[in-house]
């Protein structure tokens, strides 16, 4: 998407009174810091990435454009996500030991931002990552003008455990949903819990992602799922380790994911695959439909975020006509939170 498409979707989505913009990192999006740097001047509202891939960048240039992004945003805290990418960026990089590169790469960006000198050799695994010198120091030229927060965008268990001991909040991607349904999502983050409280801290920030896919013909947002996102998704569930009995719990045929997996492995397209992709693949991925079934469905959001303790949902992929998408999910929610987060809010607001 062209930065030009994603700032109009940036004002839409401040002129709709959402609290915070979010962008993502990958290989194949626009640069999020230049994103971010440009919406800050436009939007008056929070911003952060979910997630800024640690191996696509070193952290000391990380910790340079936060700052320098900070400094557009007049004092409004810009949030960090960390995280090492989707299932698939290890196609394309090397991402090892990912729970103890996160960590190095959260302790040397907060002594930067704190404006400490730090050491190359303190942090061996990005030295040798980013090819830093023996024995080089580095420091800041100048403070960052707002606050600055660390959220881990790690899942699994050594992620979560690192964010409750050493981040600021956890951003819980958009498995946060079918983990809800599987029953498993409170044991995930009581892991979080357990490690802030070992560490003597207190309850760090939570953050839920949903996939939301909303157009006044229901079936074209169900068919912008189908063709884009729901067999790489599916496959991706299976690369992370659910197996065929919570495949089935989800009501998800295992054979069919095999078959994906291994089309998708050969080459095909996500949009060659449609025909495959079942109900119950889509609807364990997104929440997808015309704006009567997503008000069910975001109402379900809303009950999930509010039992787990979650301060803020970020929706996500917004299809099939994201202007549209925004100014409908906007209609539903003032239909589906009456009165459900008050807290939630309070606690994201002071986190």
């Amino acid at each position: 998407m062209p930065i030009d498409r994603i700032l109009a979707l940036g004002a839409a989505a401040a002129d709709a009174q959402f609290d915070q913009l979010w962008v993502t990192d990958n290989l194949v999006n626009r640069d999020p810091f230049v994103v971010l740097g440009a919406l800050a001047g436009i939007v008056d509202i929070r911003l952060g990435t979910a997630v800024s891939v640690q191996y696509l960048r070193s952290p000391l240039l990380l910790a340079m454009s936060a700052i320098t992004v900070s400094e557009v945003m007049d004092g409004r805290p810009l949030v960090i996500g960390l995280g090492a990418g989707n299932p698939f960026t290890g196609r394309s990089i090397a991402v090892p030991r990912q729970a103890a590169f996160m960590r190095e790469t959260a302790t040397l960006l907060r002594r930067l931002w704190a404006g400490e000198e730090v050491v190359s050799d303190q942090f061996p695994l990005i030295a040798g990552y980013f090819h830093l010198a023996p024995n080089a120091t580095f420091a800041l030229p100048a403070p960052a003008a707002g606050p600055l927060r660390l959220f881990g965008g790690g899942n699994g268990p050594r992620g979560l455990a690192l964010a409750g001991e050493l981040l600021d909040g956890l951003i819980f991607g958009w498995r946060s949903l079918l983990e809800a349904r599987l029953g498993t999502l409170a044991e995930k983050l009581q892991v979080v819990d357990q490690a802030a409280a070992s560490a003597g801290r207190d309850r760090v920030g939570r953050v839920m992602e949903v996939k939301v896919s909303v157009a006044e013909d229901g079936e074209s947002a169900r068919e912008f799922v189908r063709s884009h996102a729901a067999a790489t998704l599916v496959v991706s569930l299976r690369r992370r380790g659910y197996g065929d009995e919570q495949l089935s719990r989800l009501g998800i045929d295992p054979a069919l994911v095999t078959v994906l997996d291994t089309a998708l492995a050969a080459g095909a397209r996500a949009d060659e695959l449609d025909h495959l992709v079942t109900d119950a693949m889509v609807d364990a991925t997104f929440v997808a439909g015309d704006p009567a079934q997503c008000r069910s469905g975001l109402a379900q959001v809303v009950e999930i975020a509010h039992d787990h303790g979650f301060d803020q949902v970020i929706l996500s992929e917004l299809g099939p006509d994201p202007l549209e998408s925004i100014g409908l999910i906007r209609e539903q929610l003032d239909v589906v939170t009456p009165a459900l987060l008050p807290t939630a809010q309070e606690t994201a607001q002071e986190t």
